[in-house]
């Protein structure tokens, strides 16, 4: 449904809504063509109808010529104000909902945010973690445990458990982050799909109920499904299908919102025995489909600060902060089992990848937004929605990844000269090994023996 759609019902609307007030009035005018008519004992009264477009209306003329000299008037002033006053009332509640979000903007931007996931996705796995996923970061960190597995020594055992064993849930929790972002997205799309489609159908309803008045003078009614609730429990799941493993890394703090995503709609009737009374239940189906908005933002705003929170509190579970890891060529107990070109494929190669993956992460981050849901302040909790959360989580969740990259490189550039420092040692002492051999070669100068 788009504005368009709700805009085209409106001129409609005001027209039947009108009708009705005619109908169910006290003198009950008959709608005859463009006119309204009614007959009493002396004379016939007419008033002339808004046209097709709402608009108009309200000329009251009498066949009796004294009374349309005397109160002409004044009668076209009454029936005038009247029929301004009940398309004032229409356009007044139906205004906010004229330019809704576009759920089809939103998921654009819930696009966005998928591909930010789908790189950090996995990460934990690779480092015995819980989280589950397919990204190039868990296959690299992965790469890096085995071939550190096969070499020995204090600084190969500082480097897994200092920086190798703390990235991939550090990482994990970076992806939780990124997957708060975009379930609230994710759950903002569905919510305006639904509140379109019920601002919809409460002005159809009111369409339907004022022209039966206007016909018959009674209404049964027409009954509407407000299916806003439940759909800010539901966004992990729309953005990240089965995404419950996604949140068992230990000790992150990472929360969704918590609720029923299988609540009943409330319902609410278009009814009532005149045009005012339709124009209430109206009215009142509106407010309600408000107070459903707003309390699934509310849902969202609050789960967004909360995670905000939750990092600020726990800064290691998010951010990177090893020491840098040195060989300990005065460790003569260490046996050392080192092998260059491993280290240098983890050094050149996969904490590189590792590196850009998370560059790109941050990069992509910049292209989601959520100034999508940008409406109407009289809607949900404001103009911007849960926006503002949303934006400060995603500036935090940016800079923790463009961090943690600098981090990688650092790790990376740290390992090659624990590498090179090894190297030099180990040239080091196969030059004293040598001179030791060529002295005792040479035998004992001072034996007495010889």
């Amino acid at each position: 449904m788009s504005s368009t759609d709700v805009s085209a019902l409106i001129p409609r609307f005001k027209r039947a809504a009108i009708d009705a007030y005619m109908r169910t009035s006290p003198s009950g005018w008959e709608i005859n063509g463009d006119s309204y008519e009614i007959d009493s004992s002396s004379a016939h009264y007419t008033v002339t109808r808004p046209g097709p477009d709402g608009e108009g209306g309200g000329d009251w003329s009498s066949d009796n010529f004294i009374a349309d000299i005397f109160v002409g008037g004044g009668k076209d002033e009454e029936f005038g104000a009247a029929f301004d006053s009940i398309r004032s009332r229409i356009d007044e509640a139906i205004a906010p909902w004229l330019h809704l979000p576009d759920p089809g903007t939103i998921e654009g931007e819930v696009a966005s945010a998928v591909a930010v996931a789908r790189k950090l996705s996995g990460a934990a796995a690779a480092s015995e973690g819980a989280q589950v996923g397919a990204g190039l970061i868990a296959g690299n960190i992965a790469l890096i445990m085995e071939n550190s597995d096969a070499m020995s020594g204090a600084a190969i055992a500082a480097f897994k458990s200092r920086f190798v064993s703390q990235l991939g849930p550090v990482i994990g929790g970076l992806h939780g982050l990124s997957v708060v972002l975009g379930a609230a997205l994710a759950a903002e799309q569905k919510l305006w799909e639904s509140a379109r489609e019920n601002v919809r159908q409460i002005v159809q309803a009111g369409v339907d109920a004022s022209e039966e008045l206007a016909a018959s003078g009674a209404t049964e009614g027409y009954e509407i499904a407000l299916k806003v609730a439940g759909w800010a429990a539901q966004g992990a799941k729309l953005f990240v299908p089965g995404a419950g493993a996604v949140f068992e890394v230990v000790g992150l703090g990472i929360q969704v919102v918590q609720g029923s995503s299988e609540q009943d709609p409330e319902k609410e009737t278009i009814t009532g025995a005149d045009a005012a009374a339709v124009l209430s239940t109206f009215e009142e189906a509106l407010r309600a489909l408000n107070e459903g908005i707003a309390h699934e933002e509310t849902l969202l705003d609050e789960n967004l600060s909360n995670n905000l929170t939750a990092v600020q509190s726990q800064q290691s579970s998010y951010d990177l902060s090893a020491p840098l890891v040195q060989d300990d060529p005065a460790s003569s107990s260490d046996v050392i089992i080192i092998e260059p070109s491993l280290v240098i494929e983890i050094s050149s190669t996969y904490l590189p990848t590792i590196s850009a993956e998370l560059s790109g992460s941050a990069t992509a981050l910049l292209s989601a937004s959520m100034s999508c849901v940008a409406r109407d302040g009289a809607l949900g909790i404001g103009a911007s929605g849960p926006s503002g959360a949303w934006g400060t989580l995603r500036t935090l969740l940016y800079d923790l990844l463009r961090n943690l990259a600098w981090d990688v490189t650092t790790g990376a550039q740290n390992l090659d000269l624990v590498l090179q420092d090894m190297q030099s040692n180990e040239q080091r002492v196969v030059d004293e090994m040598a001179q030791f051999l060529a002295r005792f070669d040479a035998g004992n100068p001072v034996d007495p023996w010889h």
